[in-house]
């Protein structure tokens, strides 16, 4: 299945500038996505990120990871109108940096989901080249998190 713009955001409830995913190119729900931003010159993170030396920060592509597996989860019926919370990560590695006027891919498995608990693989691409990869958990509300308290 592949998502739009338009039908991400149907998924997710994040807009603006901290929507990281543009499209869904490909989603086995419950199973594995491959989710695709493009990074214009004029993206707002490299404006200060760094000055004359433009990169896309590493918590950024990690963030991005996420979103795809989010996506991953909320195309389950029973998940769709869940919140999905990042909890943890382990093993992020950037690999090399990721510069204005590329596209990044992002390729998530889900490794498991059990009581709200879900386990990811990811891994971004710029090409055919790994930028970055993490393993991280995600957490569904209702089943995992108790309500935030403000």
């Amino acid at each position: 299945m592949h998502l739009s713009s338009d039908e991400v955001k149907q998924y997710h409830t994040m807009r603006g500038p901290f929507l990281l995913i543009d499209e869904i190119e490909y989603v086995e729900p419950g199973v594995e996505a491959v989710g695709k931003k493009k990074l214009p010159e004029d993206e707002w993170f490299f404006i200060n990120h760094f000055p004359g030396n433009p990169v896309m920060p590493g918590v950024l592509q990690l963030e991005a990871m996420n979103q795809t597996g989010a996506i991953i989860i909320k195309t389950l019926p029973e998940y769709r109108d869940r919140t999905i919370y990042f909890v943890s990560v382990k093993n992020l590695k950037s690999i090399t940096a990721v510069r204005p006027g590329k596209d990044l891919m992002l390729k998530v498995k889900l490794e498991s989901l059990k009581h709200g608990i879900a386990k990811f693989h990811g891994e971004a691409y710029v090409g055919e080249q790994i930028v970055s990869r993490a393993d991280f958990v995600m957490g569904v509300s209702g089943e995992f998190l108790s309500p935030i308290v403000g």
